[in-house]
């Protein structure tokens, strides 16, 4: 989508799409880091749309790992 506005507009179309076919609960999730080759570890963020949201749609979760030993 970062090539042209008609990309980005389909990606939203698809988003949205996706997100309405929901019945009773939709879980959106992406990971917190991933790989690349160039780069290494990279951090992630959630889609760019999700900003588009009214405010209190949404109910963040985070996941806090459990300490070892």
């Amino acid at each position: 989508s970062f090539n042209s506005e008609e990309e980005l507009e389909e990606e939203r179309r698809l988003l949205y799409v996706a997100v309405t076919r929901a019945k009773e609960k939709l879980f959106l999730t992406y990971p917190v880091s991933a790989f690349d080759r160039a780069s290494g570890m990279v951090l992630c963020r959630p889609s760019r749309f999700l900003e588009e949201l009214a405010p209190g749609l949404l109910e963040e979760w985070t996941i806090v790992p459990e300490a070892m030993g």
